[in-house]
């Protein structure tokens, strides 16, 4: 529940497995960071206000794990 996603009425189709590969990817980002020891969320929202940590965050791209299996 760290992105709010019960409010997200996304419900046609495959719309909601759409929706939810970024926003398990941006959850990977945040985890990929051991720089700082603080929940999702402040790192959600250090990431929202410092485009410092922000750009950080990006560079973590290519040590993520990817939602979907790689063959």
């Amino acid at each position: 529940m760290a992105f709010g996603e019960d409010p997200c009425r996304v419900r046609v189709n495959n719309a909601a497995q759409n929706f939810a590969i970024p926003h398990r990817i941006r959850l990977n980002l945040h985890k990929a960071d051991t720089a700082t020891n603080t929940g999702i969320k402040n790192r959600q929202l250090k990431a929202r206000v410092s485009d410092g940590y922000r750009a950080a965050v990006f560079r973590l791209w290519p040590f993520v794990r990817w939602p979907w299996r790689v063959a």
